[in-house]
């Protein structure tokens, strides 16, 4: 017997191989926009598209690692921030370990998707920065996350749709290597982008 509201297998493939599809082109403008060889050669990123609870609906090829400390990223963001601080075209960024899951050079954007004035869900990635102004552009030997570089726990890198470029210039000021780590932040953006706005398309 069919429940009222449920979703025919049929429907339920076509979405799911939608936001995979989706995801994998995140994951192309990702690889195709980046400064980084780590990013365009080791594939040291992860994203994906997640629902309103944080929880992952689909990721594209990356570190399988990484996926599963975005959904905790997000909610400490959105913690940090309060959703009612939150409006559309706001875009996060966080460097702070403790929220990330890894070093401060592992670095995440946050792309709320907003529906009829609401939170439907979040694109995310986190790609390794090359360098953010730590002791050493790739420190091994830290015993604190300040000898990692740059501690932003959540801004907004964007406010509705609006870029902040003081915030871009405290990043530029703080690497040594300022073209290819805003260069990479830039192409996460894009790709947040992408994927929220092929979530918006498919609710449509």
């Amino acid at each position: 017997m069919k429940k009222t509201g449920s979703v025919d297998p049929i429907t339920v493939e076509v979405i799911r191989n939608y936001m995979q599809s989706s995801a994998y082109q995140m994951r192309n403008v990702l690889v195709r926009a980046s400064f980084n060889p780590v990013v365009y050669e080791m594939m040291d990123f992860s994203l994906g598209i997640y629902n309103k609870r944080s929880e992952l609906i689909a990721e594209g090829p990356g570190i399988p690692y990484f996926m599963g400390t975005l959904t905790y990223t997000i909610n400490h963001v959105m913690d940090y921030i309060g959703e009612e601080n939150v409006v559309d075209g706001d875009v996060f960024l966080s460097t702070y370990p403790y929220w990330t899951g890894s070093h401060s050079q592992d670095a995440v954007i946050i792309r709320p998707i907003f529906i009829d004035g609401e939170i439907f869900g979040f694109t995310a990635a986190k790609v390794h920065w090359m360098d953010i102004g730590g002791k050493d552009i790739y420190g091994i030997d830290t015993t604190d996350i300040w000898q990692e570089g740059l501690q932003l726990y959540a801004v907004k890198i964007y406010k509705a749709g609006k870029l902040d470029n003081e915030l871009v210039e405290i990043v530029r000021a703080n690497t040594r290597l300022p073209e290819g780590t805003i260069g990479d932040m830039n192409g996460q953006i894009s790709a947040c982008n992408l994927g929220a706005r092929k979530v918006i398309e498919l609710v449509a």
